[in-house]
């Protein structure tokens, strides 16, 4: 990697952890909006550094997850409809807001909680957080700055 690539990885990291951290409130449960997410159509752009650093970064963010161990794993979990969006663009981000609320709702169904309803629920709030939150990100990020495009 680069010194611009080991650099952008680092920053994608540190935003994800810190934009977890400032909306933890809302970021794990039944019903969320994880605004850190709305990073991820950036991995269309960017590429790599983003990729890799989200993936630091979401891993740093729910080491202190009230969802337990099984809550580690997300990152990983979530790492190949990652690499989708890095390889294909954001039309492959349905695959990940689905696999969130897939994932997340088998977590919560181990404590005992409804499958579907919570499905439901973290889908809508993933979609929120990446459609919404992070069409505008990436707008902002494509129009605004040449920094980022082509890392």
């Amino acid at each position: 990697m680069k010194t611009k690539q080991i650099a952008l990885t680092g920053i994608f990291a540190a935003l994800y952890y810190v934009l977890g951290v400032v909306f933890q409130p809302i970021s794990f449960g039944a019903i969320q909006v994880r605004v850190a997410c709305a990073t991820i159509p950036l991995i269309a752009i960017v590429g790599m550094p983003a990729t890799i650093g989200i993936t630091i970064g979401h891993l740093m963010f729910n080491i202190g997850s009230p969802l337990g161990t099984l809550d580690m794993l997300s990152p990983f979990v979530f790492l190949i409809p990652r690499l989708l969006i890095q390889k294909y663009g954001v039309k492959m981000m349905p695959i990940h807001t689905l696999s969130v609320g897939v994932w997340v709702a088998y977590i919560l169904s181990t404590f005992g909680l409804p499958f579907f309803p919570i499905f439901l629920t973290v889908t809508i709030g993933e979609t929120v957080a990446e459609w919404l939150l992070g069409y505008i990100l990436l707008y902002t990020v494509v129009e605004k700055n040449e920094v980022l495009r082509g890392a």
